[in-house]
């Protein structure tokens, strides 16, 4: 793995005060990203709460759409343009593939194979991180809740220029 992370961070096009830190970044962003169909998971955790004894354990094994584009295009910045390309071709198969159940040309996320079809499964047995609970594997986001253009959550039954009337799970 060391000959291959000094060779592929080579690739680098940054040139700066910050390189072991700027490669270190790349290097994370490139193991967070199945390479079969190009596509960057938001983290390789699962059951990690959003606060200590929280109950939000969410599963991040997903490909978020707007937060792979983040990172993918900080890739394509620092000149890795073959995950910049794989990450491209990814999406546009997703959009080809149809859209999302609300009628938007995609999903918030995807599995890491490109299944729209998630789901989410409460494992009543087991505990979080410092007795997180619930623990969940999957992820049911994309049923929960979507999101505007403008980063802020949506109901069915909100328009566009009122507030959601509750708080969906995912937020």
């Amino acid at each position: 793995m060391r000959r291959f992370g000094h060779g592929w961070t080579g690739r680098c096009s940054y040139r700066g005060r910050w390189q072991q830190m700027v490669d270190r970044s790349a290097t994370t962003l490139k193991l967070l990203t199945y390479a079969p169909t190009g596509g960057p998971v938001a983290a390789a955790t699962m059951g990690l709460p959003e606060q200590e004894g929280g109950e939000r354990n969410w599963d991040y094994r997903y490909i978020r759409v707007r937060d792979a584009s983040l990172s993918v295009r900080a890739m394509r910045d620092l000149g890795f343009t073959d995950e910049a390309d794989g990450f491209r071709s990814w999406l546009q198969q997703r959009l080809h593939a149809g859209g999302a159940p609300d009628g938007e040309p995609l999903q918030i996320m995807y599995r890491v194979d490109g299944d729209p079809h998630l789901t989410e499964e409460i494992l009543d047995h087991l505990e979080g991180w410092r007795g997180s609970a619930p623990m969940r594997a999957g992820n049911g986001l994309p049923t929960n809740c979507s999101w505007t253009s403008t980063g802020k959550p949506s109901t069915p039954s909100s328009s566009s220029t009122a507030a959601p009337s509750w708080t969906p799970p995912c937020c």
